[in-house]
């Protein structure tokens, strides 16, 4: 049994702590519930913005900051820190010894850096341009347009890194309004585990964070109010096309969204998968990469499958595609497959349960969503999850008002939306 300990400091800041004896090593990590769903057309990029600057260490009006990273690396704790469409969250991994440090280090972070040299800003401001560009011209943007696709340019539809024009005209006194009425103990969330003793431990979080300033969060998230359609981009250079087709999917309670992970596996692993990748790649030999991906946010996943190919290619396979969900939705799955796909689910969060970092993963992003993240009762759904119940959910799931489909590369894009149907 995986035990967690949760509770609140008197300012409103949760703390989460999960102790694994005997390994030696600690994770601090701080979730802010700040993403890209939480800004707005004209800021659209601005939480990444701020999450190189909170976190760039020469920032010279920080005290401290500097000395705190250089002892962290001389200690060889490593360090990152990353922006989705929900949070932006900041990890320390190192060993046990460190964990003072890093809780120094985070409270440097999020608490304390919220002014910052403007040379410095620019600078950062270059280098995040330069990012976003390498990310526009490659194909690694089919996720972020999938999402595009199924919820315009609003909430979890806004890409995380925003657009070059964004990030340019993005001004130093807006990163640092954002983050004082973003990064607050009641919009925050402090997740520490591995080597740890909750007594103990929980009073050296309380010296460090129980002087944050109670102060309201004032955040922006906008509904979503489209229907799915198209992304599509056919101005990218050279002979490759990639697509993405796209479901849509609310879902209630756990049981749904454990659901599309199976049909995921089912329908598009390239590993386990008898259906889609098997139907392109070994049986017609159109593509290499062939795969899907589930993207869970608070209140609804995405469901994709993805591949790219030649251009030339493109319409056979989403016609394989569209074909492979009708198949799925009209006649379901197999009893079989559905095993496969549970005990490869069940393994593969047996695995990332194993690593710390991967663990604290699932602690804080579910903890922002208002629930304590649990190991076993993951794997409890997904052995009782029946054959019954994915076959009739596919069927709700996999509908046209639930589609969406990205292109990006030289395809004919009137000849594929003819063929878009369910």
């Amino acid at each position: 049994m995986h035990e967690i300990l949760s509770f609140y400091l008197d300012n409103g800041l949760q703390v989460v702590m999960n102790s694994i004896p005997n390994i030696n090593t600690v994770v601090a990590s701080m979730w802010i519930k700040q993403g890209s769903k939480n800004e707005t057309s004209n800021n659209n990029g601005i939480s990444h913005i701020a999450e190189h600057m909170v976190v760039n260490k020469n920032n010279t009006k920080s005290r401290g900051l500097f000395e705190v990273f250089r002892q962290l690396q001389n200690n060889g704790v490593s360090f990152n820190a990353t922006t989705t469409k929900e949070n932006t969250y900041y990890y320390f991994q190192g060993l046990k010894e460190c964990l003072e440090t890093c809780l120094d280090a985070l409270r440097l972070i999020v608490v304390t850096n919220r002014n910052f040299d403007l040379e410095l800003f620019e600078n950062e401001l270059r280098v995040v341009e330069s990012e976003a560009s390498s990310f526009y011209a490659s194909f690694n943007q089919i996720k972020e347009r999938t999402g595009q696709a199924l919820y315009g340019n609003y909430n979890v539809g806004r890409i995380i890194l925003g657009s070059i024009d964004n990030i340019r005209s993005t001004a130093l006194s807006d990163v640092e309004e954002l983050i004082n009425r973003t990064y607050t103990p009641e919009n925050s969330i402090l997740v520490v585990m591995g080597d740890i003793n909750y007594e103990i431990d929980a009073k050296k979080i309380e010296e460090r964070f129980a002087s944050w300033e109670d102060v309201e969060t004032v955040s922006i998230e906008e509904s979503i109010d489209n229907e799915p359609g198209i992304y599509f981009d056919g101005t990218f250079a050279g002979v490759n096309a990639v697509v993405s087709l796209g479901f849509r999917i609310p879902y209630s309670d756990e049981k749904e969204r454990m659901c599309a992970e199976l049909l995921s596996l089912i329908l598009s692993d390239p590993i386990m998968s008898e259906r889609i990748p098997y139907e392109i790649r070994q049986k017609r030999g159109l593509a290499y990469n062939v795969g899907g991906f589930v993207s869970q946010y608070k209140k609804m996943c995405t469901l994709g499958i993805v591949c790219s190919s030649t251009a030339q290619n493109i319409e056979e396979i989403i016609k394989i595609m569209l074909n492979e969900i009708i198949h799925a939705r009209e006649n379901g799955i197999t009893l079989d497959e559905l095993n496969r796909a549970k005990m490869n689910l069940v393994t593969r969060r047996n695995i990332d349960f194993s690593e710390p970092m991967k663990r604290v993963l699932y602690l804080g992003k579910h903890s922002t969503y208002g629930r304590i993240y649990s190991f076993e009762d993951e794997v409890r759904k997904a052995k009782k999850t029946s054959l019954d119940f994915v076959n009739k959910t596919a069927g709700r799931f996999f509908c046209i008002e639930n589609m969406g489909l990205a292109l990006i590369g030289k395809v004919d894009i009137e000849r594929v939306v003819d063929i878009l149907v369910l």
